[in-house]
């Protein structure tokens, strides 16, 4: 059975959107991990940082296009500065 006050639980939403914020940060580390394994504790550390979900998608586009380890780690900088 479906019970709409768990979608309108402030508690409820407050999870799920930090569930979704550690997602896309392990998934940036993860792609940095991929791409760039060196840059992987400055990836971590930076990162953690960042709470927003917005800023971390365009992060972790960033990252997929940044054209080499330079660049990645600029734009790490950059974000969680």
């Amino acid at each position: 059975m479906y019970d709409k006050l768990w979608d309108e639980d402030p508690e409820i939403q407050r999870g799920k959107a930090e569930a979704k914020v550690e997602a896309s940060q392990e998934m940036i580390i993860g792609i940095v991990e991929a791409r760039f394994p060196e840059l992987v504790d400055l990836a971590q550390e930076r990162v953690e940082k960042i709470r927003q979900l917005e800023v971390l998608n365009l992060l972790a586009k960033q990252i997929v296009l940044a054209p080499d380890e330079a660049t990645a780690r600029w734009t790490l900088g950059t974000f969680a500065a």
